[in-house]
């Protein structure tokens, strides 16, 4: 259900004693461990929960050692307490002393994480609560926190802002999670709270890193909310300096090395669409709905054009054709949506402005046929022909954009 990615235990004083060599036995590569709450209140972890705050703090600190000494990487997470008379700086300055004071904090730990699942405030005071939280730790740590959530949660707030911040997603028991808006993606998908792991007695939350993780001294891009797929090649202060096709083939290689070392999919994702941007073919374009990518050249430079645009194709020599289509010749691909963004409005405009850019370019690339959801952008045997709306042909291509050469 949880598909692929590195994955990841969460954990409070509610799993008490954890054997963390077992639970890196039972392939966990990361944990992010409780450590704060509000204004005043330290984790007691595995611990007396009567025991005082320099018990507690030695506690999570022995907590921090045994999961750094699996290799796996350490995160802390504070439960975020919006309420009348507070500000979110105080929380801010709080979580920061208790993190670094149990040894978060090196570089290749997780992000610091704020818990944001609830409220005695208003929305709009919720917003600036948490806002103020996010300035000070950007302010004392040098990055912006992840950000943990309920998408019910986060849509009854009224959908605010990202604040620049990753995000972890809490939804369980689905195939994939929402990603509420205006998040395009998340990072981090806690995708059950009733997990069952070797070395923790009872329940605990499992999840998926659906990208890299957003880890300290690593440049990670903010949350892109134009659904550029997080291959933007100008995303790193390293690159500064190069060309535009220079930062494409670093970002490449960045990410190839990220997949090779951690099996990531979101390593691999950002890997093809770079490679995919600079025109280069790779059989995997074709692998998220298992098409066949034995097809002729021109039809190979189009779906790696709509790869590079953060497509996919979802036909090529198969399907459900008439008889005597391109499709059966190897001559054409049908080109859709990854199933997170079918249904969307991002997909739908995704799909729209790629049409457009090949209908732009027909005189270069000379498509036989190009029809998509777009009437007025289409092109049958050579010709810029649009169709009329709700005849049976135009039906047919309101999912996809069909091209054939």
């Amino acid at each position: 259900m949880a598909g692929e990615g590195l994955r990841g235990v969460d954990v409070s004083q509610h799993q008490g004693s954890v054997q963390w060599e077992q639970v890196h036995g039972d392939g966990f590569r990361f944990a992010i461990i409780k450590s704060s709450e509000g204004q005043d209140f330290i984790d007691p972890a595995d611990g007396n929960p009567s025991a005082g705050n320099d018990a507690r703090l030695d506690r999570l600190r022995a907590r921090c050692r045994e999961i750094r000494r699996r290799d796996m990487a350490l995160g802390v997470y504070h439960y975020l307490r919006p309420r009348p008379g507070r500000t979110g700086d105080v929380e801010a300055d709080w979580a920061v002393k208790v993190a670094q004071s149990i040894g978060w904090g090196k570089e290749g730990d997780v992000r610091l994480v704020v818990d944001v699942e609830e409220t005695e405030l208003g929305r709009t005071a919720t917003h600036r609560y948490l806002g103020q939280f996010v300035r000070r730790i950007h302010q004392r740590v040098g990055h912006k926190p992840i950000i943990y959530t309920f998408p019910f949660f986060w849509n009854s707030l009224g959908n605010p802002k990202t604040f620049g911040c990753p995000l972890w997603v809490a939804h369980f028991e689905v195939d994939r999670p929402s990603v509420p808006s205006p998040w395009g993606q998340a990072a981090i998908w806690q995708h059950s709270s009733k997990g069952r792991v070797s070395g923790i007695g009872g329940d605990v939350d499992l999840n998926r890193a659906l990208a890299a993780l957003p880890v300290i001294g690593d440049p990670v891009p903010e949350p892109h909310q134009d659904g550029d797929d997080g291959a933007d090649p100008a995303d790193d202060p390293a690159d500064d300096g190069m060309t535009q096709r220079e930062r494409l083939i670093a970002r490449m290689r960045r990410a190839r090395r990220k997949w090779a070392a951690t099996g990531a999919n979101e390593a691999l994702r950002v890997y093809l669409i770079s490679k995919a941007r600079l025109g280069r073919w790779d059989d995997r374009y074709c692998m998220f709905f298992g098409v066949d990518p034995g097809v002729t050249p021109p039809v190979r430079a189009y779906i790696t054009r709509a790869y590079g645009a953060g497509l996919v194709p979802t036909s090529t020599t198969g399907g459900s054709h008439a008889p005597g289509s391109f499709h059966f010749q190897k001559r054409a691909a049908d080109i859709g949506l990854r199933s997170d963004l079918i249904g969307t409005t991002k997909g739908a405009e995704r799909m729209r402005k790629f049409q457009a850019r090949e209908f732009a370019k027909r005189d270069e690339q000379h498509p036989v046929e190009l029809i998509g959801p777009d009437n007025n952008l289409c092109v049958l045997n050579g010709v810029v022909s649009p169709l009329a709306e709700g005849s049976g042909l135009e039906d047919q291509h309101d999912n996809h954009v069909h091209g054939a050469f």
